[in-house]
């Protein structure tokens, strides 16, 4: 039991935080089959010491990219895949897995960046993961088949440099690892239900910088709860990095081609698999003829007069391909176009008229004595064609230039041979003028805003303008405007004054905040705006009141007062204006407090003391009340002081203080009926002798009340010494009283 407990607390002080994921997942076949309960056994499982033993186990596999022949070749191009299997194998589990880590650490020859995350699934569940991503992290609700959340995290380490998934299952009532061992997302593993068996995929590419014959080995390992890691089988494969290349040989048997190949992969790679062959006939695109092992001799219409351009691209077992190259393999009848264009004459005159020859057109071939033909066609320098036409080999004139004023034109022609091959080039023609158009000049000047028409058209910006119009003889007359918008300035001034104050713009006297405008005219006749924006900053008055009572004083921003009136002070602000603060000030009158003078008190005499012109009160008693009675039982035989302090209503206060004296009253009686005093009087000793025996309080005071001697006495005769000359008072039982004299 300890140690299933230790088992215990250790999963549970490892469990993991329940974390909740952003993304969507797919789950296929959720809630479609009930997992079956945990396999019957006759015993329970036990350890060496015999305590109960719970465990679950697994045999692990990983299966990547098969790729070709026995070294599992593959492209450096390509994305490879993996797949890890896990299964809670029955012959060694006891109880359902709760917890499933796999690791894998990747392999320097694999591009970490392209990490992407596949589909993954555990007994009847099959989940995908949208676009791949290289990090995931999901809670599965599985409750409807095995009551159980399930929480996943899967991606890359990146301070191990390992790809990891995790698997762990969370009870929903606690949030947290269930207690039980029996209650896991992946239980025991039933071989006809498949149910304790799960796998995870993901895929990686190579390094673009492998080169042929590297090689790339996976092994993950796969813990299942607190158990041992057990690893996989290492899963290998081979880099191809180079495509092959290839050519052909090709041989003209009157209708037809007879053409073979030649091929060669990089040294050392997985070899030539296959060769495309592509055909051009004349100048069509190039299309693909077939595909053919790399022995094959085949054989390719051919008509006499086409032109045939072979091409070859070889692919690997890999399927790294060829390059399509620039330079077909064999051109059969190559027949290429031709090579220039002259033109005998680029000049022409203005007056020239409609038909008229500007220059004969001429081409440059490789084969001589043929047939040339010749068209204005679209395209860079085709600006003018329509002004142009070609008769036969003859560049002719289709416009009336006489009035124009350029003297530049550009066309472009395209000269075809008899085999179709065609040649264009751009020619650029120059006119010369004989007759120049009659241009007028002016010029008008506007103000900022304002519109000028010229010849119906109304101009607010200045610029250069103009406006064609026909002569005599049938030309342009330009007239040529140049138009000048002269500016409105606007300038803006912001000034500040004081409330009460005066702003003087330009002879308007202002007083409030706004904006304000005062319109002059420039050396131009245009309007020059002056915009004033005035603030007007107001004067502050405080008005604060203060009290003190009569012979106090108020400090006012350094003077200090005494009497009650109305006082200012001025203090400038920010803003450069006045800040009044009006202080009214009051005076309140103290209380007068007057208990008299002092007072001496006999045993039963009492006295009351009275304070007036008050609203509060404290007497050194304790007492808030206007008047209080005093007695020698409030403060003993001794002398004492009592004070009151009186406060107005206004807080303004007056006290008085006066000494009350106790004394003690002495009684007549006949002391031979009671006891003896002898001597008396006395040198400092004397002695009491009472007429029986009796418990007694003996008390002496002095003649101010105070208290000399106290005790208490049973017998008969009582000695006693006072070391100080005076009279006393000798009280017995507080009742009879007697006195005695003490002298040097």
């Amino acid at each position: 039991m300890k140690k299933l407990l230790k088992i215990l607390f250790i999963f549970l002080l490892f469990a993991p935080s329940i974390i909740f994921a952003q993304q969507d997942y797919c789950c296929r076949g959720c809630g479609e089959q009930d997992p079956p309960p945990p396999p019957q056994q006759d015993t329970i499982p036990t350890d060496s010491t015999g305590i109960p033993s719970w465990t679950s186990s697994d045999p692990n596999e990983i299966i990547g990219t098969e790729g070709y022949d026995s070294l599992h070749w593959v492209s450096v191009n390509q994305m490879l895949a993996y797949t890890v299997y896990f299964e809670n194998d029955p012959v060694f589990a006891t109880a359902s897995a709760q917890r499933v880590e796999i690791r894998l650490k990747l392999h320097p020859n694999m591009d970490r960046n392209s990490f992407s995350l596949g589909s993954f699934g555990f007994g009847s569940f099959h989940f995908e993961i949208n676009n791949r991503p290289p990090f995931y992290q999901q809670r599965l609700d599985v409750r409807d088949s095995l009551d159980v959340f399930v929480d996943i995290t899967a991606g890359i380490d990146i301070v191990t440099q390992e790809a990891f998934w995790v698997f762990e299952t969370i009870d929903p009532a606690t949030g947290l690892p269930p207690v039980g061992v029996h209650t896991g997302f992946l239980p025991v593993n039933n071989p006809e239900l498949h149910d304790g068996e799960g796998f995870v995929n993901f895929f990686i590419k190579p390094r673009a910088a492998c080169v042929t014959g590297d090689t790339i080995t996976v092994e993950a390992s796969i813990v299942f709860d607190i158990n041992e890691a057990i690893p996989t089988n290492v899963w290998k494969n081979t880099i191809d990095a180079v495509a092959p290349h290839s050519t052909l040989m090709a041989t003209v048997l009157e209708t037809e081609v007879e053409i073979s190949f030649a091929a060669q992969d990089d040294p050392d790679g997985c070899g030539v698999k296959e060769i495309q062959l592509y055909v051009a006939i004349n100048e069509e695109p190039y299309e693909q003829a077939g595909v053919y092992p790399i022995d094959t001799v085949i054989y390719y219409p051919y008509i006499v007069g086409n032109t045939y351009r072979f091409q070859t691209s070889a692919l690997d077992h890999v399927r790294n391909k060829e390059e399509f190259k620039f330079v077909p393999d064999t051109i059969l009848n190559e027949n290429l176009p031709p090579t220039d264009i002259r033109l005998s004459n680029n000049t022409f005159y203005n007056y020239e008229e409609q038909g008229e020859t500007v220059g004969v057109f001429s081409t440059v071939d490789r084969i001589n004595n043929q047939n040339f033909t010749y068209e204005l066609v679209s395209g860079n320098g085709s600006t003018h064609n329509a002004m142009f036409d070609i008769e036969n080999n003859k560049l002719v004139i289709n416009h009336n230039f006489y009035c124009l004023q350029d003297n530049s034109y550009s066309v472009r022609v395209r000269t075809t041979n008899e085999s179709e091959l065609s040649y264009e080039k751009t020619f650029t023609l120059s006119m010369i003028s004989i007759i120049e158009p009659d241009t007028t000049r002016i010029a008008e000047t506007i103000c900022q805003g304002g519109i000028y028409n010229f010849h119906g058209v109304d101009l607010t910006t200045a610029g250069i303008y103009y406006n064609t119009q026909q002569d005599i003889v049938g030309c342009d007359s330009v007239i040529e405007l140049t138009l000048t918008v002269n500016p409105v300035y606007t300038t803006p001034l912001t000034a500040e004054i004081c409330q009460g104050d005066s702003y003087n713009f330009n002879g308007e006297i202002l007083m409030e905040t706004g904006v304000y405008y005062d319109t002059l005219q420039t050396v131009h006749n245009c309007d020059s705006v002056i915009v004033l924006t005035l603030t007007v900053n107001p004067v502050y008055t405080t008005p604060i009141s203060a009290a003190i009572c009569q012979g106090e004083t108020y400090d006012f921003y350094g003077e200090i007062l005494t009497t009650a009136d109305v006082y200012e002070k001025y203090f400038e602000t920010a803003n450069g204006c006045d800040s009044i603060i009006n202080l009214t000030l009051t005076t309140h009158p103290k209380p007068v407090v007057d208990l008299g003078g002092d007072k001496v008190l006999g045993i039963n005499e009492s006295i009351l003391l009275t304070a007036e012109e008050g609203d509060y009160y404290l007497w050194s008693i304790g007492d808030t009340t206007s008047q209080i009675t005093v007695t020698r039982d409030m403060f003993g035989n001794d002398t004492t002081t009592v004070w009151v302090l009186v406060t107005t209503e206004n807080y303004c206060t007056g006290s008085d203080t006066i000494q009350i004296i106790f004394t003690v009253d002495i009684t007549t009686y006949n002391l031979a009926d009671y006891f003896n005093l002898y001597p008396n009087p006395s040198t400092g000793k004397f002695y009491l002798e009472f007429k029986e025996i009796g418990k007694r309080e003996i008390n002496i005071y002095d003649l101010l009340g105070r208290t000399v001697y106290k005790g208490y006495f049973e017998g008969v005769k009582l000695e006693l010494e006072i070391p100080h000359t005076g009279t006393y008072i000798i009280d017995v039982n507080n009742s009879i009283r007697t006195k005695v004299i003490i002298k040097n």
